[in-house]
């Protein structure tokens, strides 16, 4: 790439970033004037309002599902309430070294390579002979660009 190209991306980048500090600055003068607008403090008075409320019925929820599954507990009834159903969910609980193992010797399909470590561990103790390296050449471009 000629210089000359290099210098008019650069440019072009130089006033990308000139037109941004310039939105930022519109949006921010516009923020200071929507801050004082009464529509806008209702507006984010309702917003506060409705995250207040939903947190409400999170915890209430939450209040409904212990009862209706201690009701399950003690009845065995599935259908605890008009609005409300008991379903059963399947956990399974293993030790994950056993659980490997056992992949290992009947389940190989289950087992996932993790690249990221295999990467770090041929870049430090040399890659296998069915891995070819190449080196690619990055541009970084610093953060603080100007004219």
């Amino acid at each position: 790439m000629q210089d000359s190209v290099m210098q008019s991306l650069i440019d072009e980048l130089v006033k990308i970033k000139n037109d941004l500090q310039a939105i930022d600055a519109e949006a921010d003068a516009l923020q200071t004037l929507l801050d004082k607008d009464p529509l806008w403090i209702d507006y984010q008075d309702k917003l506060l309002k409705k995250a207040f409320l939903l947190g409400e019925a999170g915890m209430l929820k939450d209040k409904i599902r212990e009862k209706a599954v201690k009701e399950y507990n003690s009845t065995g009834n599935k259908h605890v309430h008009q609005f409300v159903n008991i379903r059963i969910m399947t956990k399974l609980h293993y030790e994950e070294e056993v659980a490997k193992e056992y992949c290992f010797n009947n389940l190989p399909a289950a087992l996932k390579l993790d690249g990221k470590i295999f990467e770090k561990y041929c870049k430090a103790v040399g890659a296998p002979a069915f891995v070819t390296v190449a080196e690619l050449p990055q541009a970084t471009i610093a953060q603080e660009i100007e004219r």
